[in-house]
């Protein structure tokens, strides 16, 4: 799956930001080394939908072990990570989640009620292993 790569303006989002401050593409800070394909998919995790989208290069071997990016948080999205998949120019394929309850993953409504176990390190390790499991 080949599609066009937008980023976002995180930038312009910031509250005290001058208003004069132009918007930043994420993808405008790296330079286009080479064609990328970009497959996004999902799988599950307790009953839950987890997000991933893994970036393989579409002219160079795929020569080296895949890299799993994982975003800060909790909550916060894995967007500003796009940047990383410039790595797989390097023959290296990338893989970019969001962990449980940020970004385009499941996130509950009530975290008490719905989910005592997120935001645990216990759970992201299960998580990532999961992830892992799913890929391989």
């Amino acid at each position: 799956l080949s599609v066009e790569i937008q980023g976002f303006g995180g930038f312009g989002l910031l509250e005290n930001a001058p208003s004069d401050l132009p918007l930043v593409d994420c993808l405008d800070t790296i330079p286009d080394r080479c064609q990328i394909d970009v497959a996004p998919g999902t799988m599950e995790i307790r009953n839950h939908t987890l997000a991933y989208t893994i970036y393989t290069p579409k002219e160079v071997p795929v020569s080296k072990i895949p890299l799993i990016t994982i975003h800060g948080g909790p909550g916060a999205s894995s967007l500003y990570m796009e940047p990383t998949q410039a790595m797989a120019c390097d023959g290296r394929p990338v893989v970019r989640y969001d962990q449980m309850g940020s970004g385009d993953s499941w996130r509950p409504q009530n975290i008490t009620e719905d989910a005592p176990w997120l935001f645990t390190i216990n759970y992201y390790v299960e998580e990532l292993a999961a992830l892992v499991a799913h890929l391989a």
